[in-house]
């Protein structure tokens, strides 16, 4: 079992899908060098073998299984998206409207999830947010406060 899945969606941000892979890396290296328990993880797309992130480039993925044993936390990379009125479009796409009830089920049997940057979109559309207390991009803030007040 992995203790991370990483859940690339298409046009992610590069960056946010590297950062995501190299803290993990390093929280590896730093655990192997303390004697500590080393973190897995596995980079997983919707429906897919191969993601295109923004700008094009590619990156293999593992297709997303799920699993009612699944007790790895969840983690969606920050979305390739620049301004609010791109949310709603991208919330429709796809590999989205799949992911989204993947999130309920893996939470409603006892798993985790997070997400960096605007990816809490994807949270909230899960209605996953409540009672929780989250933060995204300093741009998309306002939306987020509307759409989700609490």
């Amino acid at each position: 079992m992995n203790d991370f899945t990483i859940l690339v969606t298409h046009a992610a941000f590069t960056s946010s899908v590297a950062l995501t892979l190299d803290i993990l890396s390093t929280a590896a290296t730093l655990a192997l060098r303390l004697g500590t328990a080393v973190p897995r993880w596995q980079v997983c797309g919707v429906n897919t073998d191969c993601v295109t992130l923004g700008y094009g480039m590619q990156m293999a993925v593992q297709p997303l299984a799920i699993r009612p044993d699944d007790r790895s936390c969840w983690i969606i990379p920050g979305m390739g998206v620049a301004d609010a009125l791109m949310i709603e479009h991208r919330l429709q796409q796809p590999d989205i409207a799949l992911l989204i009830p993947a999130l309920r089920a893996h939470v409603q049997g006892g798993g985790n999830v997070a997400a960096s940057c605007s990816a809490v979109f994807v949270l909230q559309a899960a209605n996953l947010l409540a009672g929780r207390c989250v933060t995204t991009s300093w741009w998309l803030a306002p939306l987020l406060q509307q759409w989700t007040p609490e």
